[in-house]
């Protein structure tokens, strides 16, 4: 007899009898129960068949790594946009204070010119042209 039951396999889950139901209410096709029956007969959803718990680990691994990636990859691609728009910010900068440079330039030369052109036409003027000028530019005490 044993030997007869060493050879029965579970008709639902296909798997080595494992268990046998003593209680008389029980179905004879029920009696027999493999270690998946005998899970579902305790009603324990947080058990799971050793091979069946290394293949979760690998599949939960598996998302781990690839989730590990895809945050990676995430992040890279953030970090180039942030430095694609560092590179147009430095070239906008770069544009402006050459324009400013110039500005400044340009301003140096009109006021060198405008001193040199100063300087080229001093007008010899009589004592009492100069005088007029004076009278019209001074405030008192010496300042005009």
């Amino acid at each position: 007899m044993l030997s007869d039951l060493d050879r029965k396999v579970c008709q639902k889950h296909k798997l080595e009898i494992q268990t046998i139901d003593l209680t008389q209410s029980t179905a004879d096709q029920d009696k027999y129960l493999c270690i998946k029956c005998l899970m579902e007969k305790i009603d324990i959803q947080n058990m799971a068949l050793v091979d069946e718990t290394k293949t979760m680990i690998k599949q939960m691994k598996s998302e781990q790594f690839n989730n590990k990636i895809k945050e990676y990859q995430r992040r890279i691609q953030n970090f180039k946009q942030i430095e694609s728009q560092v590179k147009e910010m430095k070239v906008s900068i770069n544009n402006t204070i050459d324009k400013l440079q110039s500005n400044l330039n340009q301003k140096i030369t009109i006021m060198e010119n405008e001193l040199n052109d100063s300087e080229s036409k001093t007008v010899n003027s009589t004592f009492e042209e100069d005088v007029r000028i004076l009278s019209k530019n001074y405030k008192g005490s010496f300042n005009y």
